[in-house]
């Protein structure tokens, strides 16, 4: 079954090889705000930004250890990539068997991986529309995977990736970690009181405490703004229409 996702990844990499869109469109902030961090600008106060920190911070380190180049930043979108397509080949055995592993990760990397099935080539996971979200969608993975790992053995550690999966999910998108604390909750609804420890209770508290400092952070340095000119304008009223109709 691993073979067949990985045979379905290279089928999908391939035609959209060097394809994975315009450098001068949507591309361009994701490569070009982690370089102004890396020249000593200050998120959310000198750059705008519309997500959460994390991916534009692990993108300047990026730069910094190997350079500026959009190489750079697209190497680390196929090991997103790539880790994204195992998570779904791990989740797919955990709940349906090597078959079903072998077609879940194989849809996901011919459908949501790469571009080569869409006219604008800028929604994919190598060189994306913004890394928050494919940085988010795989601690998103992540933080599933340790709760069904954790729920089937009971193992401490699962459980532990999965809470710092979550704390780390809330510094991308919203929308992922509304996703991320449902599974949370479905997690905590399905153990009941009985199945659920202090450690449990201390791994999610951990796991709030930890955004609630980065960001309590930012907005001592950065003040008003980090809402008003940054992740606010994901909830400003020119926004509405957009919202609505999807």
């Amino acid at each position: 079954s691993l073979a067949v996702a990985a045979a379905a990844f290279a089928h999908a990499l391939v035609p959209s090889w060097r394809r994975w869109g315009s450098l001068y469109v949507d591309v361009g902030r994701e490569l070009e705000l982690p370089r102004q961090l890396l020249d000593g600008a200050r998120l959310y106060l000198d750059v705008r930004a519309y997500y959460g920190p994390l991916a534009y911070w692990v993108n300047e380190a990026l730069y910094g250890a190997f350079g500026v180049h959009a190489d750079v930043l697209a190497g680390a979108g196929l090991l997103t990539a790539a880790l994204y397509a195992g998570g779904a080949w791990l989740l797919g055995r955990a709940l349906l068997g090597e078959a079903g592993a072998a077609a879940l990760a194989a849809a996901v990397a011919e459908l949501c991986l790469f571009s080569h099935l869409y006219m604008n080539p800028s929604f994919n996971f190598v060189l994306p529309y913004a890394f928050a979200a494919t940085y988010g969608a795989l601690l998103l993975l992540g933080t599933t995977l340790g709760l069904v790992r954790h729920a089937q053995t009971g193992a401490a550690a699962p459980f532990a990736l999965a809470a710092a999966a979550l704390a780390l999910v809330a510094l991308t998108k919203v929308e992922l970690l509304t996703a991320a604390l449902a599974a949370h909750a479905a997690f905590a609804a399905a153990a009941g009181r009985r199945g659920l420890t202090r450690r449990h209770l201390l791994g999610w508290a951990l796991a709030l405490a930890l955004p609630a400092a980065v960001y309590g952070a930012l907005w001592w340095q950065a003040g008003a703004a980090l809402w008003t000119d940054s992740l606010g304008a994901n909830f400003a009223a020119n926004a509405g229409v957009f919202f609505r109709r999807v």
